[in-house]
């Protein structure tokens, strides 16, 4: 099942001004988690919606996976992710 595009204003969303799913996890939260993880470990999201996961995952310094079925989230937690990483650096 393809879910339709909608038009997204990523500025606000890397802004960290809006949401982009409907049932996304603050940032922090997700970061706190992920060091539950032996340091070193892969962290696995086979339900990665926007992408907090495993881009907190990848800021505590873990390796991670991020399954998304939506086209739609898939590529727009590419780019959050993408971009977050290149702020960082």
């Amino acid at each position: 099942m393809r879910h339709r595009s909608s038009q997204v204003n990523l500025s606000a969303i890397f802004a960290g001004c809006v949401s982009i799913h409907l049932t996304e996890k603050p940032l922090q939260l997700m970061r706190d988690v992920v060091k539950i993880v032996e340091p070193g470990g892969h962290i696995l999201d086979p339900f990665a919606g926007s992408g907090p996961t495993v881009l907190a995952a990848v800021q505590e310094g873990y390796t991670a996976t991020g399954i998304e079925v939506t086209d739609t989230y898939a590529e727009l937690a590419r780019e959050r992710i993408r971009k977050e990483l290149a702020c960082a650096a």
